[in-house]
C-alpha cells in the first residue's frame, strides 16, 4: 500500500510542478559555441549599449513622448463614439514624392462596415494641414468637417449593420512629423539625409498614421489588407509590407511601386521606406520543402548592419517559432530595412538606423510580429503587452542559446527598481514608451510570472495566449493575457497582476534567521523572519504578495524552501535537516526587489489566516519565537470573533465558541520577558462561517477526491490559494496543512484508507 500511495504522490507532484523544459519544448541546451561564448557575447551586448549615441539612447527609452503635449494639441488620444460603430476593411494609399519641394499628393480609399444600424457619418483621424482636392463616397462629392485631428464624414444617406461604405479622399501638402525628424518623438512621414543622399520614410507609433493619411489611428481595428502605392524618383527602391506586386514606369523619370498586405494590420505599423537602397535576399526554410523570403533593404557603406541582418533573422525566426509558434505572416515575408530615426516593428518590414542594426535590436523587433503585430495591445494603456514582451523574448533568445544563467544575467540587466506601473495611466500625458516601465519592468512581470508557474508554463501561456483565435492577428488587454496565465496555472492570479501592472514600485526585503531545535521531536528547525520596508517611501505600493524561494546551506549541502510572503512583517518556522550555516533569499533573483540580511528578531509564528465555524469549538495556539520567554499577547487593535477570548496562562492561545459569523480582522502583540522587553505585532483574520464544511474537501466543490490533494500541494508548495476552509485541507488531524494531508486524501481515493478526519 505505502509503495502505491508513493507513486501516486510521485505522479501527482510531476504533474503539478515541472519547473524546467521537457527535451521536446524547452528553450535550449544549445552549447555556448552555437554563435559565440556566452562571456563574449554578454560583454558585447553590454558594451553596444554603452557605446550607442546618447541620443539614440534617450530616444529608446523616454523620448518619444518628450513631446507629447505638442503632438496632441488639438489631437485624439482616444476614439470617439462614432469610431466604435464601424469597422475598417482596406485601406488603398496612393502616394506621390516630390523630393524636390519635399511634400505628397494621395488619394487614399478606405473601405469599411457599419456596426450599428443608422450610421450616417464617418469620423477618422487625419491632421488639417493638407490641402482637400476632393472627398467622395461611393464615388459621389460627401460633405465633410475638419477639426484639428478630427475628420468628419458624411454619408450621403444612413447605412444599417453590415453595409459597407468606401470613402476617398485627395489631397496634397507638406507632410507633418509630431518632433523634429531624428528625435524619434511621436510619428509621421518626413524627408530626411543623414545616412543615404535622400530618403522617404514613416514612423507611426502611436498616432503617427493620421499625420498622413486619413484612417481610424488606433490599434484595436485592423484593416484587413492594405494597398500601398508610392511613386518616386526612378533609381529609387520602396519597401513596405507585405508583397511586392509590381514597379511601373510611368516614363516620365518615376515609377510606381505597389505593395500589398493581406494579413490584418493596425495604422501605427503602416509604412514605407524610399531610398536608393540595394536588395539582399535570402530564404528561410521554415517546414520542410516550404520556403519564405527574407529580405533586407539597406544603403551602401553599411557593411556590418547588412551582415547583422543576413547573420541573426533566420536563426532568430527559428529560435521564435519554436519558443512561441511558426512566424504569424510566414505567407508574405520578413524584412529588413534602414532608415533615417531609430527602430520600428513595422509589420513583414522592421526599419533600423544603421548604427543600431545589431543582435539585440534585431532580435526585439522581431519579437513584435508576435507580440505587437500579430496580438496588438487594445490601446497604449496596455502598451507592455508590444515592448515588455518583446523586451522578454530577448532574454528567452539568449536562453535558448547560451542556457539558464545567461538567461538570469539578462533579466537582471533591464533595469527598473523603484518606478512606476506598468499600465499606462494618462496617455496625454504619461510616458508611453518609458523604458524603465513598459519595456523593462513589463519583461520582469513575466521572469517572476514564470517563478510562480513555473519553466514550463510560462511557455504553455505565452503559446496559448498566441494561438488564441479570437485575439490572434486582433488585439488583446491585460486581462485577456492574464486569463491565459489563469488557465494554465489554475487559479486566480489577481494578486500577482493587481501589484505588478496596476500599482508602481516594488518589495524592498529584510530577512533575518536563527536556528532553533525542538527538544520534544528532536527536530531542527530554521527561523525565518521577512520585513517588507517599501513602505517608507510613499511612491512605493505598500505591500507585495510573492513566493519566496529561501535556499538553506549546511554541512557543504544546501535545500530550496518556498514561503508566501503576504505581509509586511512574517515569521516561519520551517523543519530542515540540520542547524543552517547561512541562508540566501530569492537565490535565482525571481523578484523585482531589493535585499539585505539583518538580524533576527522576536517575532510570532500564529497562523495569520484562520476559519471558524459556528457553535463549534475553536482554539489557536499563539507561537512566538526569538525572544525570552516566557511571553505574553494582548489585543492592541481590532475584535475577537464573539464567543472567543485570548488567554495568557501556561502557554497562550485563543479559545471558546464563535457565536458569530463574520470577518474578524485584529493585531495582537506578543512581549518578552527579557530586557529591554521585545515586542511583535501580528495581524491576524479568521474567518467564521455559519455553516460547518466537508473535511478533506480542499476546493469548496462539495467532494473530495484527487482534485483536493492538488489544491493542497498547490498550496503548500507553490503558494497556491488556501484550503477553503482552512480547516477542510486538516485532514490528518496534526493541526497542520502539508503534504501529508494529500497523502492521506490520495490513501482515501485510491487504496480505501481512513476517511479525512477520520484519525
Amino acid at each position: 500500500m505505502t509503495t502505491r500511495i508513493l507513486i501516486l504522490i510521485s505522479l501527482l507532484w510531476f504533474w503539478l510542478c515541472l519547473n524546467s523544459f521537457s527535451s521536446a519544448d524547452r528553450l535550449g541546451d544549445n552549447e555556448a559555441s552555437t554563435y559565440r561564448t556566452k562571456d563574449s557575447v554578454l560583454l558585447e551586448l553590454l558594451e553596444a549599449k554603452k557605446q550607442l549615441p546618447p541620443s539614440i539612447i534617450k530616444n529608446a527609452d523616454s523620448a518619444r513622448q518628450a513631446d507629447l503635449s505638442m503632438m496632441r494639441a488639438f489631437g485624439l488620444s482616444a476614439p470617439t463614439s462614432n469610431m466604435l460603430k464601424y469597422d475598417i476593411n482596406h485601406y488603398r494609399i496612393d502616394i506621390v514624392l516630390d523630393f524636390a519641394v519635399k511634400d505628397i499628393h494621395s488619394e487614399v480609399t478606405i473601405t469599411g462596415t457599419a456596426l450599428q444600424d443608422g450610421l450616417s457619418l464617418i469620423d477618422l483621424t487625419f491632421k488639417d494641414n493638407y490641402i482637400k482636392d476632393n472627398v467622395s463616397v461611393n464615388g459621389a462629392p460627401a460633405s465633410n468637417l475638419h477639426n484639428g485631428e478630427l475628420f468628419t464624414v458624411y454619408l450621403p444617406e444612413p447605412i444599417d449593420s453590415g453595409e459597407t461604405f468606401q470613402i476617398t479622399v485627395q489631397y496634397y501638402g507638406y507632410p507633418i512629423f509630431s518632433g523634429t525628424p531624428h528625435s524619434g518623438v511621436g510619428g509621421g512621414l518626413s524627408y530626411a539625409a543623414q545616412y543615404t543622399s535622400q530618403i522617404c520614410q514613416t514612423e507611426c507609433e502611436p498616432f503617427g498614421s493620421r499625420n498622413w493619411f486619413p484612417c481610424k489611428d488606433f490599434p484595436f481595428d485592423k484593416a484587413d489588407s492594405v494597398d500601398l502605392l508610392v511613386t518616386h524618383p526612378n533609381g529609387m527602391t520602396t519597401s513596405a509590407n507585405g508583397l511586392l506586386q509590381s514597379i511601373t514606369d510611368n516614363g516620365d523619370g518615376t515609377a510606381t511601386t505597389h505593395w500589398k498586405t493581406r494579413y490584418p494590420i493596425t495604422t501605427y505599423v503602416i509604412h514605407f521606406v524610399t531610398a536608393y537602397q540595394q536588395l539582399y535576399e535570402q530564404q528561410w526554410e521554415y517546414a520542410p520543402g516550404d520556403t519564405m523570403p527574407v529580405v533586407v533593404y539597406a544603403y551602401d557603406g553599411y557593411s556590418q548592419g547588412v551582415n547583422n541582418y543576413l547573420t541573426y533573422t533566420i536563426p532568430g525566426l527559428d529560435i521564435f517559432s519554436e519558443i512561441f509558434g511558426l512566424y504569424p505572416f510566414v505567407e508574405e515575408k520578413y524584412g529588413n530595412s534602414f532608415y533615417d530615426l531609430w527602430g520600428m516593428e513595422n509589420q513583414t518590414m522592421t526599419v533600423l538606423v544603421p548604427p543600431i542594426a545589431v543582435e539585440w535590436i534585431i532580435i526585439h523587433e522581431m519579437a513584435h510580429h508576435w507580440w505587437g503585430n500579430l496580438i496588438t495591445c487594445k490601446n497604449f494603456h496596455h502598451v507592455w503587452l508590444n515592448e515588455g514582451f518583446a523586451t522578454y523574448a530577448e532574454a528567452l533568445y539568449y536562453e535558448y542559446l547560451y542556457g539558464i544563467d545567461y538567461y538570469h544575467d539578462y533579466i537582471q540587466s533591464q533595469a527598473c527598481l523603484n518606478v512606476g506601473s506598468v499600465y499606462v495611466e494618462d496617455l496625454d500625458n504619461d510616458d508611453i514608451f518609458d523604458g524603465a516601465t513598459s519595456y523593462n519592468k513589463g519583461s520582469r512581470v513575466l521572469h517572476m510570472l514564470r517563478g510562480v508557474v513555473g519553466d514550463s508554463a510560462i511557455i504553455e501561456i505565452l503559446q496559448n495566449y498566441q494561438s488564441d483565435p479570437e485575439l490572434r492577428y486582433g488585439w488583446a488587454t491585460t486581462a485577456d493575457f492574464q486569463a491565459h496565465a489563469e488557465a494554465v496555472y489554475g487559479s486566480s492570479l489577481d494578486w500577482f497582476f493587481d501589484q505588478w501592472i496596476y500599482q508602481p514600485g516594488n518589495p524592498h526585503y529584510e530577512y533575518g534567521w536563527i536556528n532553533l531545535y525542538d527538544s520534544v521531536t528532536g527536530n531542527h528547525q530554521l527561523g525565518l523572519q521577512i520585513f517588507q520596508i517599501q513602505t517608507e517611501d510613499p511612491y512605493n505600493f505598500p505591500l507585495f504578495s510573492m513566493p519566496v524561494q529561501i535556499q538553506v546551506f549546511y554541512d557543504s549541502q544546501d535545500t530550496v524552501l518556498t514561503v508566501f510572503n503576504n505581509s509586511l512583517t512574517q515569521t516561519y518556522l520551517l523543519d530542515i535537516p540540520m542547524p543552517a550555516d547561512s541562508v540566501k533569499f530569492d537565490p535565482d533573483r525571481w523578484i523585482l526587489s531589493t535585499v539585505l540580511e539583518t538580524q533576527f528578531a522576536m517575532g510570532s509564528t500564529t497562523k495569520t489566516l484562520d476559519t471558524a465555524s459556528l457553535t463549534e469549538y475553536y482554539y489557536l495556539e499563539l507561537e512566538a519565537i526569538g525572544g525570552t520567554p516566557p511571553y505574553s499577547w494582548e489585543l492592541i487593535f481590532g475584535q475577537l470573533p464573539y464567543g472567543v477570548t485570548l488567554q495568557n496562562e501556561d502557554s497562550s492561545y485563543l479559545a471558546g465558541y464563535p457565536n458569530y459569523a463574520s470577518e474578524f480582522n485584529f493585531t495582537l502583540r506578543v512581549t518578552d520577558s527579557s530586557d529591554p522587553q521585545k515586542t511583535d505585532d501580528t495581524r491576524i483574520t479568521i474567518v467564521v462561517l455559519d455553516e460547518g464544511y466537508v473535511c478533506g474537501d480542499a476546493n469548496n466543490d462539495a467532494l473530495v477526491n484527487v482534485s483536493d490533494a492538488v489544491w493542497i500541494i498547490n498550496y503548500v508548495f507553490v503558494g497556491g490559494s488556501a484550503p477553503v476552509p482552512w480547516n477542510a485541507g486538516e485532514v490528518n488531524c496534526d493541526g497542520n496543512v502539508n503534504v501529508s494531508d494529500a497523502v492521506w486524501i490520495i490513501n482515501y481515493v485510491f487504496v480505501e484508507g481512513a476517511a479525512p478526519c477520520d484519525c
